[in-house]
């Protein structure tokens, strides 16, 4: 009897290994699928996520929204897993994942140049909230070639998503970008998000502020932790604030001629936001969400965003009741006026902590010198 109820756990074990890795390789299956998605939009674009050796598991939902918002728009989906990929990576040497991703979506866009127009890089943990939005509302137009946004809850140029023109230019920049890593202090902690200041920075022309530039780049040397790097971006972006081509425009800063646009805060031509600023909540202005981790979403730290499983045939993807795939919880969408109340609190501890670290910085001392 013993050997029989043995003989019973071990199949109740084995059944649960197979099903734990029939759906494992399941989302593998589909990340493969993705990689050879045929793609026949317009304007030719591409959604590229990339990762480290990750374990895919734990970006699925927001990896499964994005596909199937890409069969839904016909957008190329690549991800780009450098563990088993060398292609995109092999002339990539930067220690910093963080800055080398830079540098292996500049090889891919290069690869595909004359047959992607543009890109749209996301972290992999950024899921689309609302399809009915197209990238297409999001594109750079007439000189621009990249466009960034301004990260809400601080100063950042966030690193993280960003649209380009598959371009020369952009390429350049990306590259640059990442080879910006052998100047970042060893002591330094700020990685990518703290270093695109500066990189923007050193393609405009700062004869007017190079004291300004000198004094910003020694506090960076310096920088450890948070604090010290938000004074970093503080003192850089009062710069770059000062180089603004468009200071009156409501939707964006702009540098080099057009070139380099970034997303105001508020700005309607903002495509992706931070999830917890709201709590995982949602408008209809509202496109991707940022921070969509399965320990966050799958531990309640947000409310129900889905009903169930978002896991749906690609049929159902491409077909023109693709949105029934989106089964969200009907408390997760609120009126835009809330999520712009609950955001400009957010953007107002934002503006308070820069107008700290502008004074911690000692920026401003250089204003004192100019007018004496």
């Amino acid at each position: 009897m013993k050997l029989f109820y043995r003989y019973i756990y071990f199949f109740v074990f084995l059944t649960i290994i197979l099903i734990f890795f029939y759906q494992y390789f399941d989302l593998l299956n589909n990340i493969l699928l993705i990689k050879k998605n045929n793609f026949s939009n317009d304007n030719k674009i591409a959604i590229v996520m990339i990762f480290d050796g990750e374990n895919f598991m734990d970006y699925e939902v927001a990896i499964n929204t994005t596909y199937c918002y890409s069969l839904q728009y016909n957008y190329m989906f690549e991800i780009i897993d450098e563990s088993d990929t060398s292609e995109y990576s092999v002339n990539c040497l930067q220690k910093d994942f963080m800055f080398r991703r830079h540098c292996i979506l500049a090889n891919f866009a290069s690869k595909f140049d004359g047959i992607i127009n543009y890109i749209l890089f996301i972290d992999g943990d950024v899921g689309v909230i609302n399809p009915l939005h197209k990238i297409e509302e999001y594109l750079p137009k007439n000189d621009e070639e990249i466009i960034f946004y301004d990260r809400i809850f601080n100063k950042e140029i966030a690193a993280g998503s960003y649209i380009m023109r598959n371009s020369f230019f952009t390429r350049n920049l990306l590259n640059s970008f990442a080879n910006y890593e052998v100047n970042v202090s060893s002591s330094n902690d700020g990685r990518d998000n703290v270093a695109l200041q500066v990189v923007i920075l050193n393609l405009l022309n700062i004869t007017m502020y190079v004291d300004e530039y000198d004094h910003c780049m020694e506090l960076y040397k310096h920088s450890v932790g948070y604090d010290q790097n938000m004074m970093v971006v503080s003192c850089t972006r009062w710069i770059l604030n000062r180089l603004d081509e468009t200071p009156y425009n409501e939707n964006f800063y702009t540098y080099k001629g057009g070139k380099i646009r970034i997303v105001r805060k508020l700005s309607s031509k903002r495509w992706v936001r931070d999830a917890f600023l709201t709590l995982g909540k949602f408008c209809d202005n509202d496109f991707l969400h940022h921070g969509w981790k399965s320990n966050i979403i799958n531990q309640n730290k947000y409310e129900k965003i889905f009903k169930s499983e978002f896991n749906p045939s690609d049929d159902l993807c491409r077909s023109s009741n693709f949105l029934s795939a989106w089964n969200l919880n009907l408390s997760s969408k609120v009126t835009c006026d809330k999520i712009d109340y609950d955001i400009k609190m957010y953007i107002y501890y934002a503006d308070m902590y820069d107008i700290k670290h502008i004074y911690l910085s000692n920026i401003t001392k250089f204003l004192d010198l100019k007018f004496e």
